[in-house]
């Protein structure tokens, strides 16, 4: 490990670190307090440095040290790390967060986070390696990372979208319900209106009604989107296809 590692990952400026005088107190002259340290200013509504360390150098030594003694390997660390320097010490404190040391192997094989609340390491992509207790050798983690597991469910949700669905020229939408193809009405969802009213002591009132309709394919009430772009739609009425039908847009029930 090289000797200026700690230097190396806390390279970069804290942020924000920045801007910090001129929102360190309200306008307002009646709003500030009578008494007030001096960091505070600087750290209320989230406003204070955070770190910002560049963890790459520390995580493609972690990866070249895979297969060896995990103890030779932390030992490896120390040599150039103090505890007693705070800016060092979190180095390390890192090093808990991307090794995984206290690990329980199950029946099956599986190993299992025991740090905090058990979990298996399948599961915790974030973690990138581990420490199998078997034999003490450090271990690469091949569990998925959340992006990888977030585009697969994607991916899936689309494949399970057009096994249910068909777009057809002429404006025709088909759907899978229960098994059956029908042959839907796309409609937009109507937007809300507020309506009041003023009641005996002289006070309105005023509600939203609206914005919602019944889809008769997911068979629940949609609620119409406040974000541009969405389609705002739904299936308002739904006709099972016929025989001929299916076999016209080649499309079988199950």
């Amino acid at each position: 490990m090289r000797r200026d590692m700690n230097k190396v990952i806390v390279e970069r400026p804290r942020r924000p670190g920045f801007d910090t005088h001129s929102r360190a107190r309200p306008q307002d002259l009646d709003l500030q307090v009578s008494h007030e340290g001096m960091r505070a200013p600087h750290v209320r509504h989230w406003g204070g440095k955070e770190l910002n360390e560049n963890l790459a150098p520390l995580l493609r030594f972690l990866g070249s040290r895979v297969g060896r003694v995990w103890n030779d390997v932390f030992s490896e660390i120390c040599e150039n790390i103090r505890i007693t320097s705070t800016v060092q010490k979190h180095v390390r404190d890192h090093i808990a967060h991307m090794v995984a040391t206290r690990v329980w192997i199950d029946d099956a094989g599986n190993p299992w986070n025991m740090a905090g609340s058990p979990r298996k390491l399948s599961q915790q992509g974030y973690i990138k390696y581990w420490v199998d207790p078997r034999d003490g050798i450090l271990k690469l983690n091949t569990a998925k990372s959340y992006r990888q597991r977030n585009r697969e469910t994607q991916a899936e949700r689309l494949r399970d979208a057009y096994s249910r669905s068909r777009s057809l020229p002429g404006g025709i939408e088909l759907r899978l319900l229960h098994g059956i193809w029908y042959q839907v009405s796309i409609e937009t969802i109507p937007e809300s209106t507020q309506r009041s009213y003023t009641r005996a002591d002289g006070t309105v009132r005023t509600w939203e009604t609206g914005g919602s309709a019944y889809d008769v394919i997911l068979e629940a009430q949609v609620q119409r989107s406040r974000y541009r772009g969405s389609p705002n739609t739904y299936c308002a009425s739904k006709r099972q296809l016929s025989g001929a039908e299916l076999r016209r847009y080649g499309v079988a029930n199950q």
